[in-house]
């Protein structure tokens, strides 16, 4: 994976006197107040040659492309000039005949003292006759959960420029934090609608990694509509990335990618047959452990779910040794006594190894490892104080180390906990294609289970924590959700229902009633 790194240097430009503000007094917070348009917003008939805007003080502007729209796009665009408490757009020559074009500056104008912003100018004027007047609201979630797609550009295509949205909408406009859209001063006639995650704001389907929408059914533009159905944004065919990388103490580093990888095939440039790799629970996480000291950085070259590709080069710097043992000073007795350590684990000597009551006296105990952790099984009749000790040496790790100092840790063993239990309950589900799927905080999944001819499902052996339910139609009858394709014309599969968190606790069951 390539990374692009840039530095913006504002350019202030300065009136012929430099405003300053004068001392003391209370904080100003109120952003540049917009006191005349010239031409006014809404003229028709104009043929200007540029438009001003004059605020009651002095002002900063940042318009990138993340700041402006402008609708529909003009043939070439314009230039804005800052002088003191006015700014001047100057407008291309070539503009259309008979056209209303509407320009929206969004946080790109902000006061010179304190940086406050103004969240939106609109200037609005035609080249023809009469000011364009439909308009068009509705509203975009995201796929895969009903979110509000929040940030998304919709636009207005014309039926003979719509293909795989790689044309430029004719008017175009961007969602707010509910995922709400108004688009005004649009020409009656036929459109086709559509939404974009446009990561580069050249306003066309160029980058895999954007989400869209399917274009909808033709429709004819009159008047103030408002769409009858949400549009649905969805990754287009689900393409897994890395999304970031961070480096750990003791040679360890780990990957994240943007959702679960199912497929991965992994080549490290500089690999020892002793280095480690594997994924969390959720398989959103790769972990790895190399072991030479001597390298300044690693390759790696990742092939994900046997489509993505991606290169990702990690300097390495002076690594950071830690070689401390932890373990929670409090434990059920139904449950691991979990030592933590400090590095993938190889091996351990049990004889190093020991539990002790409070009497001083042996207790009986089975362990395992897993990855970086010593998993101690308790004898049911443990209880009370007991102390952990663990000799150095006892412990091998990956690299061929070993743990180097003694530990001992006075524990406390608790009662039992009782794993939650979430009972769902809902309408007979007829339909074999229904899955219910339990995803954790972080809304990664967990679990996947089928609901045809049932009413009720009973989840066992939940920690406590935050879990979301999501149900979804299994279409194509694939056993997992399958998002869209553009290329394809293909619908997300229908997410029937994405639940509020829901919050388990340890030794409570608890009940709730699917609407779906």
């Amino acid at each position: 994976m390539k990374y692009y790194f840039s530095i913006i240097i504002p350019l202030l430009l300065f009136a012929c006197a430099t405003p300053i503000a004068p001392p003391g007094g209370s904080r100003d917070e109120s952003p540049p107040k917009v006191v005349l348009q010239m031409p006014q917003s809404g003229m028709a008939n104009y043929r200007g040659d540029r438009i001003e805007i004059i605020f009651d003080e002095y002002i900063v502007f940042s318009g990138g492309e993340d700041k402006i729209i402008i609708t529909p796009a003009m043939p070439e665009k314009p230039k804005y000039i800052v002088k003191g408490k006015k700014l001047i757009i100057k407008l291309p020559k070539n503009l259309e005949n008979d056209i209303t074009y509407s320009i929206s500056l969004m946080d790109a104008v902000s006061d010179y003292t304190e940086g406050n912003k103004t969240p939106l100018i609109r200037q609005v004027f035609a080249t023809g006759e009469k000011v364009d007047s439909a308009s068009l609201r509705g509203s975009v979630v995201n796929a895969f959960d009903l979110s509000p797609a929040s940030g998304v550009f919709v636009g207005l295509y014309l039926a003979e420029a719509l293909k795989d949205l790689q044309t430029k909408p004719l008017y175009i406009t961007r969602t707010n934090g509910q995922g709400q859209f108004r688009m005004d001063y649009v020409k009656e006639g036929a459109y086709f609608i559509a939404a974009l995650e446009d990561k580069n704001f050249n306003y066309v389907f160029d980058q895999i990694t954007e989400r869209v929408s399917l274009p909808s059914s033709l429709i004819e533009l009159k008047g103030n509509m408002t769409l009858g159905e949400e549009i649905v944004l969805f990754e287009n065919e689900a393409i897994v990335k890395v999304n970031d990388y961070k480096l750990l103490n003791n040679n360890k580093l780990y990957f994240s990618f943007s959702s679960q990888v199912g497929d991965l095939a992994l080549d490290v440039k500089e690999y020892q047959v002793s280095d480690k790799a594997y994924f969390n629970t959720t398989s959103d996480t790769l972990f790895y452990h190399w072991t030479s000291d001597t390298l300044s950085s690693l390759t790696f070259y990742f092939t994900l779910n046997q489509v993505a590709k991606d290169t990702v080069i990690v300097p390495l710097g002076k690594n950071t040794l830690d070689d401390k043992l932890s373990v929670a000073e409090n434990i059920p007795v139904n449950k691991p006594l979990i030592v933590n350590t400090s590095k993938y684990i190889e091996e351990f000597q049990m004889d190093g190894l020991s539990l002790k009551d409070s009497l001083n006296k042996d207790l009986k105990f089975s362990v395992t490892k897993d990855k970086e952790k010593l998993l101690f099984l308790l004898p049911e009749d443990a209880g009370g104080n007991i102390t952990l000790k663990v000799d150095s040496g006892s412990i091998t790790y990956f690299d061929g180390t070993f743990n180097t100092k003694f530990f001992a840790k006075l524990l406390s063993v608790g009662s039992s906990i009782t794993p939650t239990k979430l009972i769902l309950s809902f309408s007979e589900v007829k339909n074999g294609n229904i899955y219910l799927q339990v995803l954790n905080k972080e809304k990664r999944l967990l679990s996947t289970h089928a609901l045809n001819g049932t009413n009720t499902l009973t989840l066992k052996d939940l920690n406590s924590g935050t879990y979301y339910i999501r149900v979804y139609d299994d279409v194509n009858n694939n056993g997992k959700w399958t998002t869209g394709s553009l290329q394809e014309m293909l619908k997300p599969e229908a997410t029937l229902l994405f639940s509020n968190p829901i919050e388990l606790k340890d030794n409570w069951d608890k009940e709730i009633t699917l609407s779906f």
